[in-house]
């Protein structure tokens, strides 16, 4: 997605002309409409499924990746891409400032987001929680595995967010919004939502926004790639109304740095 983006600035031309037009909604809407053309490789027969800019976002995602915009599916989608547009000063929303910060265009802001974003502690989240909820068939066989992870000390893929002790309000959104519609929850979900309240009520440990997202993916039976992408295009609107942000500021970011010397001599 990162080189996409890249590829698109080419398209629009040099970097100091960008900067001046002005254009940054028109740029991040291209952007964002392009890279859900991109959901459509994670279909069987992979390829570019392009979105018009007359249609929603939720519903191009969808098409593009083969799936029915039905009336459940848009609404699961749209409230997914809302919940995650922005979380404070995320790794990637701080990547995103530093380089608006420097003077760079939108394009590289957001490539540079996203390479953040790509890290093992952002989206590879997503993959590791995954692989977790798919380790068992039934809910007992998972919270058996979950109670030997924290019994040795280890933590649970998915759970415990260290702003929201008391439970990830992204998280719980989606799980409300799935248990409406009960007649369109596949057994992989229903066994998420079951191993989620019985951590809950054993562990006193909540579940995380990565848990929800995947929970919701699986709801509208998207490819198990999907999660962390749709996480970091989503994303990209806030990053953007950062990046707007940070250059009216007109402040380089540039934390002080302190020398420590050496505490032994070097050979």
């Amino acid at each position: 997605l990162a080189l996409v983006t890249l590829q698109l600035a080419m398209g629009r031309g040099p970097v100091q002309e960008r900067l001046r037009s002005g254009r940054t909604l028109d740029a991040a809407r291209q952007v964002i409409l392009s890279l859900a053309g991109c959901f459509g490789l994670l279909r069987p027969r992979a390829r570019f499924a392009p979105v018009s800019d007359r249609t929603p976002v939720a519903q191009g995602l969808l098409q593009a990746m083969g799936h029915a915009a039905d009336p459940f599916n848009v609404r699961l989608m749209n409230t997914l891409l809302v919940l995650m547009a922005d979380h404070e000063l995320s790794p990637g929303a701080f990547a995103a400032r530093v380089a608006a910060s420097a003077g760079a265009s939108l394009h590289s802001c957001l490539a540079a987001a996203l390479s953040v974003s790509a890290g093992s502690e952002v989206a590879r989240l997503y993959e590791r929680a995954d692989e977790f909820l798919s380790s068992a068939q039934r809910a007992d066989a998972l919270l058996r595995r979950a109670d030997e992870l924290l019994s040795s000390g280890r933590s649970l893929p998915g759970f415990d967010h260290p702003i929201y002790p008391q439970g990830d309000p992204r998280a719980r959104c989606l799980f409300e919004l799935l248990e409406e519609h009960p007649h369109r929850m596949p057994p992989e979900v229903r066994k998420i939502l079951r191993l989620v309240e019985r951590v809950e009520r054993s562990h006193g440990i909540h579940a995380r926004h990565e848990v929800g997202i995947i929970a919701a993916a699986k709801a509208m039976g998207l490819p198990p790639q999907a999660p962390p992408a749709l996480f970091v295009l989503a994303r990209i609107t806030g990053w953007v109304a950062h990046i707007q942000e940070q250059r009216l500021s007109r402040t380089l970011l540039r934390p002080r740095a302190k020398f420590v010397a050496a505490t032994s001599p070097m050979a």
